[in-house]
């Protein structure tokens, strides 16, 4: 959160104030960014990459840590979910 807060030119204690106001706090905010990136990604048919890369890439230092966050979110493992919503997509031909 402090790069966040330097990042957006203010301090770590307004940053906090700020989501304090909105009922969310900073972590859940931008815990709730990274799944919704890592959802997109895993539902992407053109993203071959394996799910511990896009949770690296969606900012999660660890896959299991990843998974788990992942999984209360969405009542899915990652593995689930892009297996899930790529099956729901049709594919046309190139």
């Amino acid at each position: 959160m402090e790069r966040a807060a330097a990042a957006n030119y203010m301090s770590l204690r307004t940053l906090h104030k700020l989501f304090a106001e909105s009922g969310q706090t900073a972590a859940a905010w931008l815990r709730s960014r990274r799944i919704e990136a890592a959802k997109a990604a895993l539902a992407d048919p053109r993203d071959p990459s394996p799910v511990a890369a896009i949770a690296m890439r969606c900012g999660f230092s660890s896959i299991s840590h990843f998974s788990q966050v992942f999984r209360g979110c969405t009542g899915v493992t990652p593995s689930e979910y892009r297996e899930v919503t790529r099956s729901a997509v049709p594919s046309f031909p190139a």
